[in-house]
């Protein structure tokens, strides 16, 4: 990065005599016209200049703003997540600057890595079928999101990552900052008893509903139990034992299903890859998964599980969900079926090129089967398929279903391979602590939309950054943050 010295060129010296005077100019008229819009300008132009001179700053800045981020709907129909989404668009805008100024300087072993490999090809595909979009429109705005979540934290991560040191740098301002904004829903919550109804509402605004909530707290306990595991004072360590804890009671109470069951698979999965059983793991799953499809396409056995309308309603007790769940009479599930359904005749009529990303709402409603119809299925909130691997395939079509798919397997198969190669134990818990934040997300994506979410897609791709640094670690000296641009 550049730095402020005698020897910065004679661009940088204008811009940093230029700066101060604009913003005084700016301050003086809008003070002057009373127009107060005005000092967006300054403001503007500080976080641009802090984002070129100290970069890493504005990186950090997400982490500790993330939970607090809100989703804004717009009098045009847009929404976006403030403040999270304008410092992702900042961060892609100087990532872009950076890798194109030093792209020769880019270690090719962080190329070579299976995990960028594919998840190059993966976005490349992405580019490919929104050419041939049924609706070009919506794809390209949804290959420019995915762009905003690849640049800063899959490839600024790989840039700005010096080690376990910077790792626990960053986790500590996630945690620090999660933990005011739970104490702020428990406070909220305790308002309503607790009360199973009650947890949406004591999210708000910073969660549209229970299920992101949960989803950022089960992705981001690994990382707290391996800063729990590092070289910590007693103090630190009673304090931390606390927090998760305390994570552990704000998972329990945000009475989602989900949740409770990505905590146990978090530990399954540090087991599975400690003796060294993610190829029989994923084997496993992967053949339930096709004989269950087989077992459900059959003769059409899956209209055997469509729903009585009239018994498939919300429930207002935990119990009681849980009883509906396996019954087939909760609302939440029996609307996810009724989209997979239309998904999967969908895919019937386009399975090659799908329908282009981002457009399973606008096509979706003319392949439903009425027989699995809910009380919802107007679909008020313009929501998706609640399986993320079922929507690639509809949207990116078989070829980009396969990507993504090789894509997750890869990064667990890497990720275990990793850390039994990985010599330092603290290296070690990081890159177990990904794995598990990974599978934790992969088991997510089965019932929910997330990549694409400010509250989960950054960690995923954040995630597979770490393993590709620790996975060329051994072979390239690691990347430093202090590069002029």
């Amino acid at each position: 990065m550049l730095k402020l010295n005698p020897h910065i060129d004679w661009t940088d010296k204008l811009i940093l005599w230029f700066a101060p005077i604009f913003c005084f100019i700016c301050i003086m008229l809008s003070i002057w016209t009373e127009h107060l819009a005005m000092l967006v300008v300054p403001f503007t132009l500080v976080v641009a200049l802090v984002g070129i001179y100290k970069f890493e700053w504005i990186y950090s800045l997400f982490f500790l703003i993330i939970p607090f981020s809100v989703e804004l709907y717009l009098p045009n129909g847009l929404g976006t997540d403030l403040p999270s989404e304008p410092v992702m668009l900042l961060l892609t805008a100087i990532g872009i600057l950076l890798f194109s100024k030093h792209w020769k300087k880019i270690p090719a072993d962080y190329i070579r890595s299976p995990i960028t490999t594919l998840l190059i090809i993966h976005v490349i595909w992405i580019f490919c079928t929104a050419i041939l979009s049924q609706n070009p429109t919506v794809s390209f705005k949804f290959f420019l999101a995915k762009l905003w979540y690849v640049i800063p934290f899959f490839g600024m991560t790989l840039y700005l990552h010096k080690g376990s040191s910077w790792f626990y740098n960053i986790i500590k301002l996630l945690i620090g900052s999660l933990v005011l904004v739970i104490t702020y829903i428990m406070i909220r919550h305790a308002g309503d008893g607790f009360s199973f109804d009650g947890i949406n509402r004591a999210g708000s605004p910073f969660f549209r509903n229970h299920v992101t909530y949960a989803a950022i707290l089960v992705i981001v306990l690994p990382y707290l139990w391996a800063w729990m595991k590092s070289k910590i004072s007693r103090t630190q360590l009673y304090l931390l034992v606390g927090a998760m804890l305390y994570i552990l009671l704000a998972i329990y109470l945000t009475y989602t299903r989900a949740a409770h069951l990505c905590v146990f698979i978090s530990i399954g999965v540090y087991f599975v890859v400690k003796y060294k059983l993610m190829k029989l793991a994923i084997y496993l799953s992967l053949i339930i998964a096709i004989l269950g499809i087989i077992g459900l396409r059959h003769n059409n056995n899956y209209l055997n599980f469509a729903p009585q309308y009239e018994k498939t309603i919300s429930h207002h007790s935990y119990d009681n969900l849980l009883e509906a769940t396996y019954k087939l009479q909760d609302l939440s599930t029996m609307e996810r079926v009724y989209r997979w359904v239309a998904g999967a005749e969908m895919i019937n009529r386009r399975p090659l090129l799908g329908y282009g990303p981002g457009n399973f709402y606008f096509f979706y409603k003319s392949f439903t089967i009425a027989s699995f119809r809910t009380y919802v299925s107007h679909n008020p909130d313009k929501s998706g398929i609640h399986n993320y691997y079922l929507m690639v395939w509809v949207e990116q079509g078989v070829i980009g279903f396969l990507l993504f798919l090789i894509l997750c397997i890869v990064s667990i198969f890497y990720g275990e391979k990793l850390y039994h190669k990985l010599d330092n134990i603290d290296d070690r818990r990081i890159v177990m602590a990904c794995i598990m934040s990974l599978c934790v997300i992969y088991a997510l994506l089965l019932i929910n939309d997330l990549i694409e979410a400010d509250k989960v897609g950054p960690f995923f791709f954040f995630n597979l950054a770490i393993l590709v640094w620790y996975g060329v670690k051994t072979k390239i000296p690691a990347l430093r943050s202090n590069r002029d641009i």
